[in-house]
């Protein structure tokens, strides 16, 4: 009986996993034993072992072609500028950068995507050029009809205008005419039979021409007025000048103060300077004079400019004397007396 459990006892310890011993732990079985070796074989490790993930054992990594690289394989450093940084972020008090909010309406600007600066000069010209095709068309409709653009009203009211001066002190300055003599001094110059040159302080056919001067302004207001500009009257010459420029209807050779050529002429020109080109003339006017009494048959002074003459006779030099004058155009006239010429 004693045989027989002796036979069923069975050594259970060569199926046990040895037990791993922990790094630091003294060996107690000794050094070069079964154990020892076992324990270094683990511990063994590569001297230049890395702990990184090696990119390259990665699988399904798409790679970057555009990722630039510098000798040792490190990103390149890229410069950057604040300023254009600031325009699409700020930085908060710990320094971090922060984007603005997205405009909701970028959207709109999708059909820009991929415009350069050169389709955008491209569709500016030809947009122009539609324009001036379209305004051709336009004024042409209105000669057809007789009737004028607000472009050139402009240009013929601003023919009858003269710089620094608005449409109503131009109605103002072709309304306006040379001093008129009284009554009593064309009394007395015609008891005299004499006629001076104020008694027709401006011809008859300068005064024409400004009478018709004053209806064209009148009539080429009224129309602007009917086109809606009712500030017409308030405009200056150079305003004028500027809009039409605007309007690329004034040759960028034109010097202000001179004509504009315009598309309608069934109207007479006019000489806005009629006016003052007879004052000149008259200024201009050149006279002689002497003294009633002298004995001397040749004492006579001159021929001096109207101006002149005025001048002295304003500064009281020919007061206390009996003083005729005469045009020295007119050799044959008679001489008159000073006091009754205007100057």
């Amino acid at each position: 009986m004693k045989r027989k459990d002796q036979d069923l006892e069975f050594d259970f310890s060569e199926g046990l996993e040895q037990p791993k011993r922990r790094r630091g732990a003294v060996n107690l079985d000794g050094y070069g034993s079964e154990a020892s070796s076992s324990d270094s074989e683990e511990e063994e490790v590569a001297p230049n072992a890395d702990n990184k993930l090696d990119m390259n054992e990665v699988e399904g990594e798409v790679s970057d072609s555009n990722f630039d690289l510098n000798e040792n394989g490190e990103p390149l450093m890229e410069a950057f500028n604040m300023k254009e940084e600031l325009e699409e972020g700020s930085f908060d008090s710990q320094g971090n950068y922060v984007r603005n909010d997205k405009d909701p309406n970028a959207f709109h600007d999708n059909w820009l995507e991929g415009v350069t600066k050169t389709d955008m000069e491209k569709a500016k010209k030809a947009q122009e050029k539609q324009d001036a095709i379209r305004r051709s068309e336009q004024n042409k409709d209105m000669r057809d009809s007789n009737q004028w653009t607000v472009e050139e009203l402009q240009m013929e009211i601003l023919n009858l205008m003269q710089p620094h001066e608005t449409v109503l002190n131009a109605l103002s300055r072709l309304n306006g005419g040379r001093k008129k003599i009284s009554r009593n001094q064309q009394l007395k110059n015609k008891k005299k039979g004499n006629e001076t040159k104020t008694e027709s302080a401006v011809s008859s056919a300068v005064e024409e021409k400004k009478k018709k001067a004053i209806e064209r302004m009148t009539d080429l207001c009224d129309r602007m007025m009917a086109a809606g500009k009712f500030n017409i009257y308030e405009q200056t010459y150079e305003q004028i000048v500027r809009l039409l420029r605007i309007e690329e209807r004034i040759p960028d050779d034109w010097i202000p103060g001179t004509q504009l050529i315009t598309a309608f002429s069934e109207l007479p020109d006019i000489d806005i300077d009629d006016g003052a080109a007879a004052d000149a003339d008259i200024a201009n006017e050149l006279w002689e004079y002497k003294w009633v009494g002298v004995d001397n048959n040749d004492g006579t002074y001159g021929p001096y400019p109207t101006s002149e003459m005025k001048s002295w006779q304003e500064q009281g030099f020919f007061d206390g004397g009996n003083i005729v004058v005469r045009r020295a155009d007119q050799p044959d006239a008679q001489f008159v007396d000073l006091k009754s010429v205007n100057f």
